[in-house]
């Protein structure tokens, strides 16, 4: 089954652009059986508020498209981690461009973090995070200011 690690958001606003700039990284390491299977990838962007005010805000789409990809039709490399002999890593990156007025959902600072899950050939047809079959993350919280 597919693993994702190493998940990281980068990114924030930059003085003289009215946007925001996001990267969200990760590594997915697959089975040999999985390689030449179809995933989706589903990447959205939160920003985090303290329990009171009633969970965090998704700053993308809450059940994103997605985009499809064949693992085994990109570059790989061993997976030389303890227990994972004979999987393969494919490098994943992911840019988005946001407005000021879509990213900022709150005075001062942005605590932004993604949710990162992949879904198999087999289910391609979901798109929610609960209950996902395969690989499930979630980024650091960045602490980006506007």
């Amino acid at each position: 089954m597919v693993e994702i690690f190493n998940q990281r958001i980068n990114g924030g606003a930059l003085e003289d652009d009215p946007d925001y700039h996001f990267m969200v990284t990760y590594k997915a390491s697959f089975d040999p059986g999985e390689l030449n299977d179809t995933f989706h990838e589903f990447v959205r962007l939160c920003e985090e508020d303290d329990a009171l005010t009633g969970g965090d805000d998704f700053i993308t789409a809450q059940g994103p498209a997605g985009n499809v990809f064949t693992p085994g039709a990109l570059p790989q490399q061993n997976d030389n981690r303890p227990g994972h002999q004979g999987m393969k890593v494919v490098d994943r990156s992911l840019g988005f461009v946001l407005s000021r007025e879509i990213a900022n959902t709150e005075p001062g600072h942005e605590e932004v973090y993604a949710d990162i899950w992949l879904r198999s050939s087999g289910n391609l047809a979901s798109t929610g995070w609960p209950g996902s079959d395969s690989g499930k993350a979630t980024t650091n919280v960045g602490d980006f200011n506007p």
